[in-house]
């Protein structure tokens, strides 16, 4: 707990452990960023590579290729076909 000055007082019971605010876990979920929603139709790098069985480093060769001809975009994580 903290007293008026801010500075952190024993909790009461005398066991010196400080005492996290009640709403403790709805700051932190404010503060968790939101997971991106998936866009309709997009994919990720990992399920293109394995769909395709491919490597790493020939995926994404593919993946920039098709960027730079037009056929796909990237929005975050997700590759789409516009």
């Amino acid at each position: 707990m903290r007293d008026k000055k801010g500075t952190i007082q024993p909790a009461p019971g005398g066991d010196n452990k400080p005492v996290a605010p009640p709403d403790l876990w709805e700051k932190l979920d404010a503060l968790r960023p939101k997971a991106p929603t998936r866009p309709q139709g997009g994919f990720t790098f990992t399920e293109f590579q394995r769909k395709f069985g491919l490597t790493e480093g020939k995926t994404r060769v593919e993946l920039k290729n098709m960027m730079r001809g037009g056929k796909l975009v990237k929005q975050g994580v997700y590759y789409l076909i516009p």
